[in-house]
């Protein structure tokens, strides 16, 4: 005869004598045994039954098994390499953020050193402004004066001459010699270099004025009035 599920059902309700819904190894071996020696033909095909839908569970529940153990290699190794990937972003963005923070720093050293450099050149400027204004005022003081006194103005280098006599000639025959570097106060206003076109007097500080289509320096004096611009053109 032929087993089918509806015999295993009756066999399983004849082995749970406690009715508890299981059915325990001791059960199931009793009740074999009973039916080995009531019915040896019957008990031997209901183990065979039992021990082919037993063989055919294990081998499914083994393919399952296996999937899933795939999956979890797959799962495993698409994590290590994510890992991998992380660690390389991580290590990338900390290179680049010590990079962006270099070149922060070398941009504010450049900045702080070019504050300097225009700092330092200004201060120079500044400094050749005043002594070329201080230079023509003092021209212009001389000047001034020397135009009150109704005198031509003359310069700290003015003419100096010389007389020479040789024993062989008389007084009326001595030579003059006269420095040929004698230079008046215009001169030395004619003198001045040509970029420095003009001079503002504001009060106790002088600007000048720079251009460099050449021009004559007229400088301001005190005795000139503050907020008034002189030149020469």
């Amino acid at each position: 005869m032929d087993i089918d599920g509806e015999d295993l059902f009756r066999l399983f309700q004849m082995a749970d004598q406690d009715q508890s819904g299981e059915i325990v190894a001791e059960e199931f071996i009793e009740e074999m045994y009973r039916m080995k020696n009531a019915d040896p033909r019957t008990a031997t095909k209901f183990v065979k039954e039992i021990v082919t839908r037993l063989d055919t569970r294990t081998t499914t529940i083994e393919a399952f098994l296996g999937g899933v153990q795939t999956k979890f290699d797959q799962y495993e190794s698409a994590l290590e390499r994510g890992f991998i990937d992380l660690k390389k972003d991580v290590a990338a963005t900390l290179r680049q953020s010590r990079q962006v923070h270099i070149c922060q720093q070398l941009e504010e050293r450049q900045r702080t050193l070019e504050a300097a450099l225009d700092q330092a050149a200004c201060q120079a400027l500044e400094a050749a402004l005043n002594a070329a204004a201080e230079s023509a005022r003092r021209l212009v003081n001389a000047a001034v004066l020397a135009g009150k006194n109704g005198q031509r103005p003359q310069s700290p280098n003015s003419q100096r001459c010389e007389v020479h006599q040789s024993p062989q000639t008389s007084s009326a025959g001595a030579s003059r010699e006269c420095s040929t570097s004698s230079r008046s106060a215009a001169d030395d206003m004619q003198s001045l270099p040509q970029p420095v076109k003009a001079v503002c007097v504001t009060g106790s500080t002088e600007s000048v004025r720079s251009h460099w289509r050449g021009g004559l320096v007229a400088a301001a004096t005190p005795a000139l009035d503050p907020g008034i611009c002189y030149s020469s053109v």
